[in-house]
This record gives structure tokens, sequence and C-alpha cells, in this order.
């Protein structure tokens, strides 16, 4: 119940992120690490500016990535803050609504961000808007990965958004802005304005406004806001999942490619081998826990 609720912890391996990102330009320009003896550190220090620019756009999506798994997690400590300390029913509501739409809305971003992410290891730029009749970013996405031999971070991201509370979060985000009218200006700032959702919640159309609106009773709106937030955190538990899923593929398919070098070029990237056996002894420990559990 509400009054057992704890503080979600963030959890500090957000930061492989950002570690993952970095694997994956490497992986984008392995040949061209490659080809230099020089500590891989040094080589992304004195990349040319095309690469270095390339870099950056690789580094700012996996800060974002690591920003977004923190935000989930403070939108539901905030969602469970905000409903205990609500003065009156309607208030406690509101806030159950309120910080389900903060929390979704990161859902969709953390995937067009992982989406991008793909896209710049496949070699396409993630800003452009596809044209008419050409296939769509995430079409242009699956299509690198399969041609890449990608298959696993394919299958992962696929399984991912297809997950019963993600695409639930996703569906949930698409009714919520559908709420606005996209030709009045500056709509987007509108949408996370306290003031103007509480106006939307009276009327609004979206399956928890309406369930809320019916409840007339404390102890049910507890029992929902209870259920709700354990719904937000298993959310969080498959964003976390995914995380580590994706960091472990990308680990896996460079250690591949340096499996394949000859002995000087694998003696100098052994520290990714090490790295890879490293967490795949990690996932199995953690795989034996769970079984015992």
């Amino acid at each position: 119940m509400t009054a057992g609720w704890s503080v979600v912890l963030r959890q500090e391996e957000a930061g492989r992120w950002l570690d993952l990102s970095v694997n994956a330009f490497i992986l984008r320009h392995f040949d061209a690490m490659a080809g230099t003896q020089l500590p891989v550190r040094d080589v992304l220090r004195g990349l040319p500016d095309a690469l270095r620019n390339e870099l950056s756009g690789f580094i700012r999506i996996g800060q974002e990535l690591c920003v977004l798994e923190w935000d989930l997690t403070e939108c539901l400590n905030e969602f469970k803050t905000g409903y205990q300390l609500a003065e009156n029913l309607t208030l406690k509501k509101f806030s159950v609504v309120y910080h389900t739409d903060n929390f979704n809305a990161r859902v969709y971003k953390l995937i067009e961000d992982v989406e991008a992410l793909l896209a710049l290891l496949g070699g396409i730029d993630p800003e452009r808007r596809s044209g008419k009749g050409e296939p769509s970013r995430r079409e242009s996405v699956e299509q690198a990965l399969k041609a890449d031999s990608r298959h696993l971070i394919l299958t992962l991201i696929r399984r991912f958004r297809e997950r019963d509370s993600i695409k639930g979060a996703v569906e949930a985000r698409n009714r919520f802005v559908h709420l606005y009218r996209r030709d009045e200006p500056d709509w987007r700032w509108g949408l996370f304005v306290p003031a103007t959702r509480i106006r939307e919640y009276e009327t609004a159309s979206d399956q928890s406004a309406v369930e809320l609106r019916r409840m007339v009773d404390l102890p049910h709106v507890d029992d929902y806001a209870d259920a709700q937030a354990d719904r937000l955190l298993e959310v969080l538990r498959e964003v976390q999942q995914f995380r580590d899923d994706l960091y472990g593929a990308l680990l896996a398919d460079l250690a591949v490619c340096v499996a394949r070098q000859g002995k000087p070029t694998q003696l100098h990237f052994q520290w990714v081998l090490d790295l890879h056996e490293v967490w795949r002894e990690l996932v199995k420990e953690a795989g034996g826990a769970g079984e015992q559990s």
C-alpha cells in the first residue's frame, strides 16, 4: 500500500549508456582504430574533425540516455511524494495522471535516443527526416543492422519495444500528446505544466483519467496509485535490463571484431576481450542468482 512506499534509488550503472555509446563508435570505425597501436584514449583524442564531431554525437546520446534513466527514477519518486502530500482526493488523482504522463514521455524519448544511437552505428544521420516514399528512420536502422549482421542488437530493440509495459507506456504517451492541438503556438511547452494538465484532466478521454474520475473512495484511489507505482517500477526495471543487454551485445560484437584480427591487434585490444569475459561471468552469475531466488 501507499504507506509502505519507499524511495527508488538511482543506479550508478546508468553510466553504461555512455560506455556503450563509445563502444558503438569504436565498433563503427574499428578498422581505423585497429590501424594504429596507440592507446584507444589517445586515438579518440586525436581524431580528425569529422570523426571527432561524430564521436561527440555518440557521446551526447549516451549522456542523454543516462540522464533519461535517472529521470525515470525521479519521476517515480515524485509520483509517490506528490501523491502522499496531496491534500485532497482530486489532487491525489491528478498527481497520478500528471507524473505518469511525465514518466511515459521519457520512456518514448529513451526509445528515440536508442534508435538514434543505432542509426549512428549504421552510418545513418539520425536527424535526417525521411522523404516521401523513403523508408522511415526505424526501417533504415533495422536494414542497416541486418546488413551489418547485428542480429542480436536488432532482436533486443524489437523485443524491448514490444514488451507489454514499454508498449503500454508509449501508447499512453501518444494518447496524451494527441490531447493537444499541434497548430497552437508553443504547444510542446505546455505539455507538462500542471495548470494545463489539470484542466485537461477534467475532460480527458485517456484511460487513466477516465478510470480515476470514476473513483470516489480514497481506499480505491490508494489501490489504483499503488498498482500504478508498481507498473512504473516495472517499466524502469525493463529499461535497466535493456541497457545491460544492449551493453553486452555491443561488447560481444566488438570482441568478435578483435578476435578476427592478427595477434598484435588482439594484444592491443586485449582490454575488450577481458571486459567481455568479465561481463559474461557477471551475467552468468546474475542468471544463477535469479534462478535460486
